[in-house]
């Protein structure tokens, strides 16, 4: 929760220096803490309850280029249970 309080109200602040830190606070949990993952950057926020701050996340990694979509890949795929079998 307070990972996600600190990324929200660092990347929504007036301040490029505080926005700037925030970008590489979010660097770090990305390639560290989570290897590079999106989806686990995602869970480690807890974007469950923080659907806003997890928003914002996304798009602030995806443009400055910290998370690659290959062609081809889906957010999707990432959300469908092992369970359901295309028809």
């Amino acid at each position: 929760m307070q990972r996600a309080k600190v990324l929200g109200r660092g990347l929504a602040d007036r301040v490029p220096a505080v926005q700037t830190e925030c970008v590489h606070l979010l660097e770090t949990w990305l390639t560290k803490d989570c290897e590079g993952d999106g989806v686990a950057l995602l869970r480690y926020l807890d974007v469950q309850t923080h659907e806003k701050v997890g928003e914002a996340v996304l798009l602030k990694a995806l443009k400055e280029g910290m998370i690659k979509i290959k062609e081809g890949d889906s957010l999707r795929q990432f959300f469908q249970s092992p369970d359901v079998h295309a028809g």
